[in-house]
């Protein structure tokens, strides 16, 4: 592996050859010194070529500055041609070679070109181990919806739709005129895949919590419509109350778990995910239907068909575990050239002007 050529060391190749030299290898070598001191790799390039011809010590050298000014004017054209991407990587290569001003007005132009990296940040943030664990929902899929806690519920709905919201916003950030140019449209579908998934994941918890409760108590809900409509053919109305309200007062109180669930999940997603509300509503409110006691019974009975068939409907989501877990398995489709862009541009943001 290649290594910087410390300015100590070319200073310690100059005094070897510093007595008894023609003159214009002493030129050479009082121009080299000034460009180390200036950091010129242009002008570095040029003396350490003429030294090289004189004495075979500062061949090496020589070809480690060419390497760097090859690799300079490579991420040149590249953030020329709009591939910010690679001129980062490649202009990183060069000042890791060698540590010339010329590199850092590069990068400092490539700092400047936020919100790509801020929106690349984002995305790589979302891939640490902390965010993916904050962003789990694996334990509701494995733990029995008895044992799910409401606040933790709301704290992972919560989390996904900041998330999403975040990188939203970067992606936002991004001016028209840049859309075009290869490293955004590079970086913008990722980050529209990466949005999808997370809307994805967020939508097979709902369909889970709703296919859950479904299979929890969707019998008891069908047993309590089936006594109402029996009773209502027989008894009226006021008879048919008084017959049937111990038995919802106790559905109501064995099912108290469940429905603060369900209000919690439609207020979260009213504030924070409206968008889900239509595929989330029609079961909360069947669910509502089925579970509050109504004033008359044969209102209950005709609109508990359309309610029961709701829930029904929650129960042919096949495999939603599966899903899930085939669809986390995979890791977010951050590309290695993303990933080490990122943290190029974290290591020089010391040369970036404020943005």
């Amino acid at each position: 592996m290649e290594t910087i050529m410390k300015p100590f060391a070319l200073a310690a190749l100059l005094l070897v050859v510093t007595s008894c030299t023609p003159a214009d290898i002493s030129q050479a070598q009082s121009q080299l010194e000034l460009a180390i001191q200036q950091r010129d790799l242009n002008q570095q390039v040029s003396s350490l070529s003429k030294l090289a011809q004189y004495d075979q010590q500062f061949q090496q050298p020589a070809q480690q500055a060419k390497r760097a000014q090859l690799l300079l004017h490579q991420a040149e054209q590249q953030y020329d041609q709009g591939k910010f991407l690679d001129a980062q990587l490649s202009a990183a290569q060069s000042k890791a070679l060698n540590n010339s001003f010329q590199i850092d007005q590069l990068l400092r132009e490539l700092g400047s070109r936020y919100p790509l990296t801020e929106l690349i940040n984002a995305l790589v943030q979302l891939n640490d181990e902390a965010s993916r664990a904050r962003l789990s929902l694996t334990s509701f899929f494995h733990d029995p919806l008895e044992t799910w806690s409401i606040i933790d519920l709301n704290k992972k709905l919560s989390a996904i739709n900041q998330a999403i919201a975040e990188v939203k916003k970067q992606m936002s950030a991004v001016a028209t005129e840049n859309r075009a140019l290869p490293a955004y449209q590079e970086t913008l579908q990722i980050a529209h895949d990466v949005v999808v998934r997370l809307q994805t994941q967020q939508h097979l918890l709902l369909q889970h919590v709703q296919q859950q409760i479904s299979h929890a108590h969707l019998e008891k809900f069908t047993q309590l419509h089936q006594s109402a409509h029996d009773k209502v053919r027989n008894f009226t109305e006021r008879v048919v109350y008084t017959m049937m309200d111990k038995k919802h007062k106790a559905l109501i109180r064995a099912l108290q778990h469940e429905s603060e669930l369900l209000f919690n999940v439609k207020m979260t997603l009213e504030r924070v995910y409206p968008k889900a509300l239509p595929m989330f509503a029609p079961f909360y409110d069947a669910y509502v239907q089925l579970l509050n006691r109504p004033q008359d019974y044969n209102e209950y009975v005709t609109s508990g068909h359309h309610a029961l068939a709701t829930l029904n409907k929650a129960l042919s989501k096949d495999k939603l575990s599966k899903q899930y877990q085939a669809l986390t398995r995979q890791p977010l489709p951050l590309t290695a050239k993303l990933l080490a862009f990122a943290e190029s541009q974290n290591k020089y943001r010391f040369l970036y002007r404020p943005y």
